[in-house]
């Protein structure tokens, strides 16, 4: 039986992972909000930061739903936006991606 998380239990790993990355940052702190811009012209990392963000979140995933998961793919990079911008719209992705059987 495959795990499914709703958006609550992807936005509650994403802020975790707030915490986490903000205790290796020395500034410009993420604030776990949903419209907390992640990456862009007014995100808080940079493309380094974007990638470890993305590596421990994954790390999370794979803990919580005992499979692998890839969140920067093929179908989260060919958006007409990107999932990245805003913890609101990676908590969306997540969700979408975690519960579509189609994606497995």
């Amino acid at each position: 039986m495959e795990i499914q998380l709703d958006k609550g239990d992807c936005l509650e790993l994403v802020y975790e992972t707030i915490e986490e990355i903000n205790e290796t940052i020395a500034d410009r702190k993420l604030v776990k909000a949903p419209h907390t811009q992640l990456f862009g012209c007014s995100g808080n990392l940079d493309s380094i930061g974007l990638v470890t963000f993305i590596v421990m979140l994954e790390q999370k995933l794979v803990n919580k739903l005992g499979r692998p998961f890839t969140i920067a793919d093929d179908r989260a990079l060919s958006r007409d936006r990107s999932p990245f911008l805003t913890v609101e719209s990676l908590t969306e992705y997540l969700t979408e991606k975690i519960n579509d059987q189609d994606a497995l």
